[in-house]
């Protein structure tokens, strides 16, 4: 039986939050019913009647902010479940299931265009475009932005607001990664991450860098999942993998608290009551 992460940011996000209850429904139905990277054959007869209620199937499309997209063989991806559910695959990657993940991706056509990055992946279309011919605009305009992208380099990035405590805590955050792994392949890519990292952190310099010691520990370790997990950015950040992380930091940080500091702060507090 299939497991999957659920994304418990989800019912904050303000594209769900105008979807109908069926239409939450149908959005989870597609979740669990797609294949190991997300792609799912629709069946709206068989979808309408788990569900309970009909969907207006294109409008719900419409109202999901971009996060499925329609292939040409008519199929359904949604564009984060991978991200999301492994972090980043990755093909130097020697664990079976990252291997398998990327096989499925190839046989859709879809490795590639995953390897451009979610965030390129995840523009709404706009509606009456689902045609692969228009699409396939979509797909030339992204294209070329990325090249724009990819001529800048770190110091492009940074440029803005040099000053700042955030620009400070992004260079920190940059000089950690490639100081282990060296310099990225992505730079706009990889930068974009260490943005919602801090985001992520609210600027908390110390839980960054709890993170980060977490992190690293877990992808030197033994387990298969995490040794599979390249120490960049855009892995941490991927919102499945960011709140994993933060589980077991959290374990770490309790396993090294001192327990006299801990009872000292527990007795103050009952002094104090």
């Amino acid at each position: 039986m299939a497991k999957r992460f659920t994304d418990t940011v989800l019912w904050d996000k303000p594209w769900y939050t105008t979807l109908t209850p069926a239409e939450k429904c149908a959005w989870g139905f597609i979740k669990d019913k797609c294949d190991q990277v997300g792609v799912w054959e629709p069946n709206f007869f068989i979808a309408d009647t788990y569900i309970g209620e009909k969907i207006d199937w294109q409008s719900f499309r419409e109202k999901c902010n971009g996060n499925i997209i329609v292939l040409k063989n008519g199929k359904w991806w949604l564009v984060d479940f991978c991200s999301f559910q492994y972090g980043e695959l990755s093909e130097t990657s020697k664990a079976p299931p990252v291997k398998s993940y990327i096989r499925l991706l190839k046989k859709h056509g879809l490795w590639e265009l995953y390897q451009k990055g979610i965030d390129t992946l995840s523009i709404p279309y706009a509606k009456g475009s689902d045609t692969p011919k228009d699409k396939d605009k979509e797909k030339d305009k992204e294209k070329d932005k990325e090249k724009d992208k990819e001529k800048d380099n770190s110091a492009a990035i940074v440029k803005t607001n040099k000053q700042t405590k955030n620009t400070i805590l992004f260079n920190k955050i940059k000089d950690s990664f490639t100081s282990i792994s060296g310099d990225f392949t992505s730079y706009p890519k990889e930068g974009s991450s260490i943005k919602r990292i801090i985001e992520y952190a609210k600027n908390d310099e110390k839980f960054i860098q709890s993170m980060l010691e977490t992190f690293l520990k877990l992808t030197r370790g033994t387990d298969k999942f995490w040794s599979g997990q390249p120490f960049t950015p855009s892995t941490l950040a991927a919102s499945g993998i960011w709140d994993r992380v933060k589980i077991e930091a959290e374990k770490q940080k309790k396993a090294n608290e001192p327990w006299w500091d801990r009872f000292e702060a527990e007795e103050e507090a009952r002094r104090v009551q």
